[in-house]
């Protein structure tokens, strides 16, 4: 008896190529900063607190905002005894841009909306004297950070803003405080991946 030919094997179909992975999620940071800023003739200290938001799947174009503030000013001058106080919100688009494996370069492009007050007496009568005003400015800064974990890295800002008004402070027709249109800062900032 002739040997039955062996049963055909149907072929598997092949499997279907796994879907192309999408962008991952957005990575979000916190930052810590403080910073010495020139303004006026004076110098004085800020706070900065804020985060940031990297897009996209190689994160290079984030997205950031902080909030400054600081202890102000003492302002002294022949018809006034007071203090200068403001506040800012500052957003921005930021790059990022690695130099190395532990260095990271960080320009950002941005504006603020400077909050801004001035409280104390007139003299020689001792009048309460106040006021507060709201400016705005275009700001562009730069920051050079160190990678000290996968998660964490500090780093050196340096930071310049316009503003659009020149803003002064008047007592009965005479400038007692004024804010130079052009101003600097630098100071040291702890970043961290959240969460």
């Amino acid at each position: 008896v002739a040997p039955s030919p062996p049963a055909a094997v149907a072929p598997r179909p092949a499997p279907e190529p796994a879907p192309a992975p999408g962008p991952g999620p957005a990575r979000a940071q916190l930052e810590l900063g403080g910073a010495a800023r020139a303004v006026a003739s004076d110098v004085d200290a800020r706070i900065s607190v804020g985060g940031a938001a990297w897009l996209g799947e190689s994160r290079r174009v984030g997205l950031g905002a902080a909030l400054r503030f600081g202890p102000g000013l003492g302002v002294e001058a022949d018809r006034f005894r007071g203090r200068f106080d403001e506040v800012t919100l500052s957003p921005s688009v930021r790059l990022s841009q690695p130099l190395g494996s532990a260095l990271a370069l960080e320009p950002r492009l941005g504006g603020s909306v400077h909050v801004t007050r001035i409280n104390g007496v007139t003299l020689p009568d001792g009048a309460p004297a106040k006021e507060g005003r709201l400016d705005l400015s275009l700001d562009a800064g730069v920051a050079l950070d160190v990678l000290l974990t996968d998660a964490t890295r500090v780093g050196l800002e340096v930071e310049g803003a316009w503003l659009f008004r020149w803003q002064r402070y008047l007592v009965r027709d005479a400038s007692v405080f004024e804010l130079a249109p052009l101003q600097g800062s630098a100071g040291l900032r702890l970043v961290t991946r959240w969460p």
